[in-house]
């Protein structure tokens, strides 16, 4: 079992830390076409959401002063860990400690005290877009399928490069497409990384790992009772940053798998322990 890892007590950015001056300069170097993609679902009533949450709401409010001008706004009802999103630190454990060793009683409805998301001020990370869209099966046989280490090392081949100290692993299982097809199949389980996977990214010094899938993981996770096993690794040993329910079919179709640039700023919510977001890929 790999060591949980930390920089110093008062640490509340886990794997951030990875991310440098040096790898943001090598991560900015990245991009040879200049293309930007969105890898964010649109926010509405339809973005992929559990079912345990209640759907996003919006309305547009319209309204005219007396000079005859008019101006229009939007109202947001939404949950912070619906469409996509990125986890805090502080989003999910088990038992009295949160990552390296931040009480999780002091997380309370006025929200978290510590390794809250406004804590982040974002990230600019080289990303590795690996495609296991052909390995991962749809539909009901699609629940609790693990993607293997076999699976990650091939895929990374087909980018052409490898997995480097400060960089974030981008997972195409093309899951998200069921959510339109059967939104109870979607909800769920998923296929994902299991838990030897995700030792090893940890172990290659990833700082974020984000799919298009709703939790990165395998569910129902191959060991039962340990509720999403991979979320308490990444988040409470680890301090890996989790990126939920991209979008990365254009990406994925216009340039394929390889090595671009991420770009990815968090809300600042006072406390928050998660964030919508609107991810950038540049090629």
């Amino acid at each position: 079992m790999a060591a949980q890892r930390s920089w110093g007590s008062d640490d509340q950015l886990g794997a951030l830390n990875l991310s440098t001056p040096e790898t943001v300069l090598r991560a900015l170097a990245t991009p040879r076409t200049g293309r930007v993609f969105s890898i964010a679902h649109k926010i509405g009533r339809e973005s992929p959401v559990q079912d345990r949450k209640h759907p996003t709401w919006h309305t547009t409010t319209v309204r005219e002063a007396k000079s005859g001008c008019v101006a229009a706004d939007d109202l947001l009802i939404m949950h912070s860990h619906s469409g996509t999103h990125i986890d805090a630190l502080s989003h999910y454990w088990r038992g009295d400690t949160l990552y390296n060793g931040w009480p999780s009683g002091a997380i309370t409805n006025e929200g978290a005290p510590h390794l809250s998301i406004d804590r982040v001020s974002g990230f600019v990370l080289r990303c590795l877009l690996l495609d296991l869209s052909d390995v991962c099966p749809t539909g009901k046989a699609g629940h609790g399928f693990e993607i293997t280490l076999d699976h990650i090392e091939e895929a990374v081949a087909r980018t052409g490069s490898s997995i480097e100290a400060g960089d974030a692993i981008l997972l195409r299982t093309g899951w998200v497409a069921q959510y339109a097809v059967d939104k109870a199949t979607y909800n769920w389980g998923e296929p994902g990384i299991g838990i030897d996977v995700a030792e090893f990214l940890a172990e290659q010094g990833v700082v974020l790992i984000g799919a298009d899938n709703w939790g990165v993981e395998a569910v129902p996770p191959a060991t039962k009772g340990e509720g999403l096993i991979v979320h308490r690794a990444m988040l409470n040993r680890f301090g890996v940053y989790l990126l939920e329910n991209l979008e990365l079919e254009e990406l994925a179709t216009d340039a394929g798998p390889g090595a671009y640039l991420l770009v990815v700023a968090p809300l600042r919510i006072r406390g928050g322990v998660g964030s919508p977001v609107n991810p950038l890929v540049m090629t």
